[in-house]
């Protein structure tokens, strides 16, 4: 059952890539001491109602903002994060209750998500009690991982460089290839620019003619050990040898050096060591309370139906202890399109839904209710009533086809088709499991990273073939057959997994491959990206009738805006923020000594936590 705790991201126990205030951490705090944080403390004030310390912090937790708080080194920058949110919690406070009086609360759909929510938040509640309040790292401990582990606090020595290849087969064998590198070092020797040079002479694509590489760590496992020794064998601005390669010769200029420096054991190198340990025995506490309860509660358990060819939508997939059967097809309801999923993918949300359960039976055990999650559902509650408050105003207005007309004529610029990219993807899994430590951890990323390097420097310099190279190293299975191609797609209709190319949608070109990218798809694709962008099929403008059902939302989005700002307003105006400049200080002092001496991730669980459970606990 360890790949149920891997996969639990629902209630966010990824064991590397996890997104958790990990660093607002307490003393150990055991039966009877005080609260680092007086949860009632009042911060603002508007009409008859309060924001109180436990409010604010119940919404720094649900945005996974304090990972991001407590890392700033200005007492000021946290003052301000606190000031800037209390206007928004008073705002959708407000509306929220407007959303109330109008009965929109009594809604069937609406009443089924809350249901689903606290349901949620009660099997998270399960997670922090088990685990983060069992919880400790000590000052000790974070200066013991920074002695043994010196490596990881030491920058290495970087290098820049630049060259101009010349393959064989481009240039009637060997000996011609090396007699055109002369003629090219000649010409650079001479006085001529690099990369025109290279661009007259180097047998690269096009667009990583005379580009530099870089910078680039000393060791890294994508610059072959010999290129390496030759290039740092150069002073800054110097020529190697011509070197020989498989397909052909080479030569490169390093252009810039820079030396490692050992990071200082400082307060923000602290948190971050100490997040990481934190992480680590978060994880084993995790996983000893997930087997315990599917060892007890689970009745059905059958992912391997998953992959059946025949399996019947009645066929129960799923049972937990004291809940109803999941059928097959109800988790294909749930999840949605199962055609366009490998069977790692579905076994992945099939894991989610099981942890989910299991968690929730157990919060139902021990008698855990709303009363006990209060602060966090409530900041979603507000959320979704004021998002339903919106639309409800949008929803009573009407529109005519001369209002349509009207917008369409004057936001033509809105009424475009999106570019089409004919893309290639070579993807590098860093093969990640639960159960491996942070080194392996760490070790499973330097090979997918060395692994996009080779091919890259494959196709850049040695030129192979991008399917080729696609059919050769990539993880996807699927577009590894089809030579890494993708498509001919807009970015739109590109998923989580392409999440490293969207911010360089503005560099693409056709011929361009990209070189290797983090994927930051951290929920299911973990390791490095290469694309390769074939061609561009460039925008166009939409006509009236090819955009008539985009202007409809485009309308209903601009009087969102309109209208959001408008009960700003109003709010402000009817409701004046009184904030507490001493309390708000008070909690930001408080805040920024969390960075400073905290040994545990478990005080803003007590905080959220009513005071009768607290006792009952004895934390």
């Amino acid at each position: 059952m360890m790949s149920i705790l891997h996969k639990m991201r629902i209630y966010q126990i990824g064991y590397f890539w996890f997104v958790v205030p990990a660093m607002l951490m307490a003393m150990n705090c055991g039966s009877g001491t005080r609260l680092a944080f007086d949860g009632d403390l009042v911060l603002a004030r508007y009409g008859d109602e309060v924001l109180t310390v436990r409010d604010l912090l119940a919404i720094l937790v649900e945005r996974n903002q304090f990972d991001y708080l407590l890392l700033q080194k200005v007492q000021g920058t946290i003052e301000k994060e606190i000031r800037d949110t209390l206007p928004e919690m008073a705002y959708r406070r407000v509306v929220a209750e407007m959303a109330r009086s109008e009965k929109l609360h009594e809604a069937e759909d609406y009443r089924k998500w809350r249901e689903e929510l606290v349901a949620q938040k009660l099997g998270q509640l399960v997670l922090d009690i088990d685990t983060k309040l069992k919880i400790s790292v000590t000052d000790e401990d974070v200066e013991r991982y920074y002695r043994e582990n010196p490596s990881e606090f030491t920058e290495k020595e970087t290098y820049t460089f630049r060259g101009i290849v010349a393959f064989d087969e481009n240039n009637g064998g060997r000996d011609k290839a090396i007699e055109r590198l002369k003629e090219a070092r000649k010409k650079l020797e001479a006085g001529e620019d690099f990369e025109e040079v290279a661009q007259q002479y180097s047998d690269s694509p096009p667009h990583l003619r005379g580009k530099a590489q870089g910078p680039r760590p000393r060791g890294d496992p994508g610059t072959p050990p010999e290129i390496e020794a030759a290039i740092l064998s150069c002073a800054t601005g110097e020529y190697t040898d011509i070197l020989d390669r498989p397909k052909g010769v080479v030569f490169f200029q390093l252009m810039d050096r820079t030396p490692g420096v050992k990071e200082e054991l400082t307060p923000i190198t602290k948190a971050k060591i100490r997040e990481k340990i934190y992480a680590e025995r978060r994880h084993r506490e995790e996983q000893i309370l997930v087997e315990q309860l599917v060892a007890r509660d689970r009745l059905v358990y059958k992912p391997d139906l998953l992959a059946a060819p025949d399996v019947r939508d009645a066929s129960v997939i799923l049972e937990v202890r004291g809940l109803p059967p999941v059928t097959f097809g109800e988790f294909r309801n749930r999840v949605g399109d199962l055609a366009g999923m490998t069977t790692q993918e579905r076994r992945d949300r099939f894991d989610r839904m099981a942890a989910s359960l299991f968690l929730r039976v157990e919060a139902r055990r021990r008698g855990y209710t709303e009363e006990d999650v209060v602060p966090r559902v409530r900041y979603w509650d507000e959320f979704e009533l004021e998002d339903r408050y919106v639309r409800s105003l949008i929803d009573r207005e009407e529109l005519t086809d001369e209002d349509m007309r009207a917008y369409y004529e004057s936001h033509t610029d809105q009424f475009v088709t999106e570019p089409k990219y004919e893309l290639y993807r070579i993807f590098f899994e860093a093969k990640i499991t639960g159960e491996m430590s942070r080194f392996q951890q760490t070790l499973a990323f330097e090979q997918a990273r060395s692994g996009a390097e080779e091919a890259y420097q494959q196709i850049a310099d040695d030129g192979l073939p991008f399917q080729d190279a696609a059919r050769q190293y990539s993880s996807d299975t699927v577009t590894a057959a089809q030579g890494g191609y993708v498509g001919k797609v807009t970015m739109g209709q590109l998923g989580p997994e392409y999440a490293s190319l969207f911010p360089l949608t503005g560099q693409l070109e056709p011929g361009l491959v990209v070189p290797p990218q983090l994927s930051k798809d951290y929920s299911e694709h973990l390791g490095y990206d290469l694309y390769y962008c074939a061609d561009i099929e460039p925008s166009r403008a939409l006509s009236f009738e090819e955009a008539l059902p985009l202007i409809g939302q485009k309308i209903a989005e601009s009087r969102r805006r309109e209208i959001r700002a408008q009960l700003h307003q109003t709010v402000a105006e009817k409701y004046p923020l009184k904030i507490d400049e001493k309390a708000v200080k008070e909690l930001a002092r408080k805040l920024g000594e969390f960075r400073e001496s905290a040994s545990s991730d478990a005080e803003w669980i007590r905080v959220l936590l009513p005071r009768s459970r607290l006792k009952e606990l004895g934390k």
